[in-house]
């Protein structure tokens, strides 16, 4: 018997870190920021209207979801890496 990976039979916890980082692939780009800051992002607006952040980085991937904005004022660790003073 042969054993091959499809998609279906890769771990749920790979599946969720490949879609995270396809949203924050678009994120970084949308908005000019670094990865990390696109994951800041995402995971920022995720908590704020209480969405699973692989359901909300899947819609975002696919176009189906806004991609989330900076925060006006450099409040937060978003805010600090977007300008440059964060960790």
């Amino acid at each position: 018997m042969t054993t091959q990976t499809t998609p279906s039979c890769r771990p749920l916890g790979a599946v969720r870190r490949v879609i995270i980082e396809q949203a924050k692939g678009v994120v970084s780009e949308r908005r000019g920021v670094e990865l990390a800051v696109a994951f800041d992002l995402l995971r920022g607006h995720a908590r704020r209207y209480g969405l699973p952040l692989t359901g909300y980085a899947r819609a975002v991937a696919e176009g189906a979801a806004e991609v989330p904005s900076l925060p006006r004022a450099s409040a937060g660790i978003a805010g600090d890496r977007a300008a440059g003073t964060g960790p």
